[in-house]
């Protein structure tokens, strides 16, 4: 008998990038006056590249006098996020494509929530999980536009704190 092979959930449409300036609980932020308030912006339409989140873990190498053998325990935890790449009007910094640009100045403070494997026009519901990031905004710069193409920023975001598979709250 073969093995049955499960289909995996597409990852095609499927991300949502929120950036949030302030959560009052980031295990459990609000569904009505966080995630969906007026000052939130929905980041996902306004990048022009993959949101990259990683993490590492510093090992740490313990010795004693009396054994030839080393032991590693497991040090400081790291999680870092990709430089952030949007699109916006260079004549007109209000229009809804310049969103993300204004959102992201440079030394702006928040939070970036990813919720994944939903498809992007699916409203989001109490009880979807969500990555949580607390972020600082280190710099943004324009990008050259090429020919034919719109014109381009890169923001550089630090990573304070983060909450994995966090349940939205009505």
């Amino acid at each position: 008998m073969s093995p049955t092979i499960l289909d995996g959930i597409s990852t095609d449409e499927t991300t949502n990038l929120t950036w949030i300036p302030a959560i009052a609980v980031p295990t459990a932020p609000s569904l009505a006056t966080e995630y969906n308030a007026g000052t939130s912006v929905k980041l996902e339409c306004l990048l022009v590249q993959t949101f990259s989140a990683d993490a590492s873990v510093s090992k740490n190498e313990l010795r004693r006098m009396c054994s030839s053998k080393a032991r590693e325990r497991a040090g400081i935890e790291k999680r870092s996020i990709a430089d952030l790449v949007g699109v916006y009007d260079p004549q007109d910094l209000t229009t809804a494509l310049s969103k993300a640009y204004a959102t992201l100045e440079k030394g702006a403070s928040g939070f970036l929530v990813l919720r994944s494997g939903i498809h992007v026009d699916t409203a989001a519901i109490a009880t979807d999980l969500v990555d949580v990031y607390k972020v600082t905004v280190d710099f943004r710069i324009k990008i050259a536009a090429a020919d034919n193409d719109e014109h381009q920023f890169k923001a550089g975001i630090s990573v304070q704190d983060w909450w994995e598979d966090v349940a939205l709250v009505a």
